[in-house]
């Protein structure tokens, strides 16, 4: 999701202001399981041999101001 505003300072220089924001909505993204399955020691210790336990980012945002002439 992105938003923008640009402001006019004079006829021939303009700011704009953005932001920018990536998985908004903060859904878990799993990687792939092809990683995760690496160590057979640590997973037969848990009880966890199989389950996806790592995931992607969460919520990622940036701002930027842009000077347009």
């Amino acid at each position: 999701m992105g938003l923008s505003k640009t402001f006019s300072v004079t006829e021939r220089f303009k700011l704009q202001l953005r932001g920018e924001f990536f998985n908004i909505f903060n859904r878990v993204n799993f990687l792939s399981d092809e990683g995760t399955v690496n160590n057979f020691a640590k997973f037969s210790t848990t009880g966890k041999f199989g389950s996806l336990q790592t995931a992607d980012n969460p919520r990622i945002g940036q701002i930027a101001l842009k000077v347009i002439f």
